[in-house]
């Protein structure tokens, strides 16, 4: 099955352009398909993000019967969620 493409021109930085070209060089393509991949790359981190933003969303919504939480109680899992993160000092 053929992928439908567009033609385009657009305009990038220098710093950008040299990018690309070296990856185009080292990966033997050319520097629209590297373009095209960096595209769908961050085309498909931010439909992930979506898609953990309203999991997210639906998950809060669950656990607090639509009632949103309180600076107090959001406050407090942040302390929990820093302790859980940090490594304790080992004793000796």
């Amino acid at each position: 099955m053929g992928t439908h493409v567009r033609k385009v021109t657009l305009a990038i930085t220098n710093e950008e352009y040299a990018w690309a070209a070296r990856v185009a060089k080292r990966t033997g393509t050319s520097i629209s398909s590297v373009l095209s991949a960096a595209a769908k790359e961050k085309r498909e981190r931010e439909e992930r993000d979506a898609a953990q933003a309203r999991a997210w969303a639906e998950f809060v919504e669950y656990v607090t019967d639509g009632v949103p939480f309180t600076r107090e109680e959001l406050a407090a899992a942040a302390r929990e969620l820093d302790e859980v993160q940090r490594p304790r000092a080992r004793r000796r």
